[in-house]
């Protein structure tokens, strides 16, 4: 029996012995950093490990593992984002989004004005054709104000705007460096141009007894101008997004319909001025020259000058 248990108790002891060994082995490794049990970061590891053979340019992967550079540290590395380049856009796409942008805001104006002041909108229709309705147009427009003819007049003013800049933009006669920057230059012109010619008529009807046919007069050119509006927001679409063969001849009909307009509001305004004009023909032959016609040629040439 005695035999027989002491190789056993021999074996243990050995077991213990060498469990001891190990265990001091493990514990000094540990000690100098060799823990094999140690968790390290693995993106540590592959940044070390991976240094001269790791490309450092990004593709946009999220779950690319960028190598850290010289004097960076991993954690920058873990938080820095992917630089994406500047989008370029080409002439031809600028142009295409001010066109969008241009006509929806035209039309968007368009349909506000038709909602609020649609009865306007008719009555300026109906004193555009008749002498007898722009008379009694006139009269309301004693009683409930001119602001809401203003603001019809400022749509004319924005399509008038528009429909030069898309005249010298075909005819590639370039204002400024942006498009829109274009537009409201034209628009600004159009706008300056008329407040001078209201101006001029103002004046001269507080310095001469024809007040009361200058008022008749400026309002005709609000009018005329809100009809002329109308007319110039579905040929400016047409200018935009038509195609390009007929552009020319849309021109061509659009410059041809508004100097006939203009020439029907020269017309009207003789009968306005009716008792003037015998009696006044030089006064009267040199305010049309200088107000009306000379600034409409002066633009002609600029343009023609150009082409």
């Amino acid at each position: 029996m005695g035999t027989n248990f002491f190789p056993l108790k021999k074996l243990v002891k050995s077991f213990l012995l060498l469990l001891s060994l190990f265990y001091n082995c493990t514990f000094a490794q540990a000690q100098q950093g060799n823990n094999p049990f140690e968790i390290t970061p693995r993106l540590r590891t592959i940044a070390i490990t991976n240094t001269d053979s790791a490309s450092t340019v990004s593709t946009g992967n999220p779950f690319e593992i960028v190598v850290p550079q010289a004097g960076e540290s991993i954690e920058q590395v873990a938080i820095a984002k992917p630089i994406k380049p500047k989008r370029t856009i080409s002439e031809a796409g600028a142009y295409r989004r001010f066109l969008f942008i241009s006509i929806m805001s035209t039309l968007l104006l368009l349909t506000l004005l038709m909602t609020f002041f649609r009865a306007f909108y008719q009555k300026s229709y109906s004193a555009f054709g008749s002498d007898n309705m722009f008379n009694q147009v006139f009269r309301e427009r004693e009683s409930v104000g001119l602001l809401p003819f203003l603001f019809l007049y400022v749509l004319f003013f924005f399509n008038a705007g528009l429909f030069i800049y898309l005249l010298l933009h075909h005819y590639k006669i370039s204002l400024t460096a942006g498009h829109l920057m274009g537009w409201l230059y034209c628009t600004a012109a159009v706008a300056v141009a008329f407040t001078i010619k209201h101006f001029i008529l103002s004046f001269m009807g507080a310095t001469f007894p024809i007040e009361k046919e200058v008022r008749l007069y400026n309002f005709l050119i609000i009018i005329f101008s809100i009809i002329v509006g109308l007319l110039l927001a579905p040929v400016n679409v047409l200018l935009a997004y038509g195609p390009e063969n007929i552009t020319q001849y849309l021109l061509y009909l659009t410059l041809g319909t508004l100097g006939i307009a203009y020439l029907f509001r020269y017309l009207r305004g003789l009968i306005i001025a009716n008792r003037f004009v015998a009696s006044h023909k030089f006064h009267f032959l040199l305010y049309i020259c200088t107000v009306e016609i000379a600034p409409v040629l002066f633009l002609v040439k600029l343009i023609l000058n150009q082409i």
